[in-house]
């Protein structure tokens, strides 16, 4: 994984957000929790074929 570091600056008269530092990160050995999550709309649910 990478991580960035965003600073928020104006230039030209716009917000932009530049990244000033980056960092690689190893996932091997995180523990993590899993989170699952279904999306549907309203109007793919009552499909026949959804039945």
């Amino acid at each position: 994984m990478v991580g960035f570091e965003i600073v928020r600056e104006k230039r030209n008269g716009k917000s932009v957000f530049v990244p000033v530092r980056w960092k690689l990160y190893t996932l091997e050995k995180m523990l993590v929790q899993v989170k699952h999550e279904f999306n549907a709309s309203n109007k793919g649910m009552y499909k026949p074929e959804a039945y």
